[in-house]
């Protein structure tokens, strides 16, 4: 007997060398049913992989809020009470840095300008910088 005519096997070799499809239908149902459950399987995996990768990047982003408090700051305080304004100014006195006059200037007057406002403190830590910006 060849190959294609074995009584024994359920599937059949087309002229390709490939199988075809099985003999009864029992089989088949069974040949689906596993391949659902394999595709259910890996659904439910992905999902949970989604699940666990979401949690760890709450838990990242809720510690860094908890570590780094002043990252979220907006560095501006609204007060409704008689209060003294502060303006600090820190680093090199230059044009393109957190000490420039532009930025230095707009904070005194904010701070002159604040309604309850009593006065200002100007409170200069700089090693100095450009002549132009001092």
């Amino acid at each position: 007997m060849t190959e294609n005519q074995n009584s024994n096997s359920n599937y059949q070799r087309n002229d390709r060398g490939r199988f075809n499809r099985p003999r009864s239908s029992k089989e088949w149902k069974l040949i689906e049913k596993m391949v659902m459950s394999s595709q259910d399987e890996h659904r439910k995996a992905r999902r949970w992989g989604i699940f666990f990768k979401s949690l760890t990047f709450v838990y990242l982003f809720v510690m860094l809020m908890i570590f780094n408090p002043g990252m979220w700051d907006s560095g501006t305080v609204t007060a409704s009470e008689p209060h003294v304004g502060l303006v600090d100014l820190k680093g090199m006195i230059m044009d393109d840095s957190e000490a420039s006059a532009d930025r230095l200037v707009s904070g005194l007057r904010d701070a002159f300008e604040a309604e309850h406002s009593k006065g200002v403190i100007l409170r200069v830590n700089s090693p100095g910088g450009s002549p132009v910006q001092s």
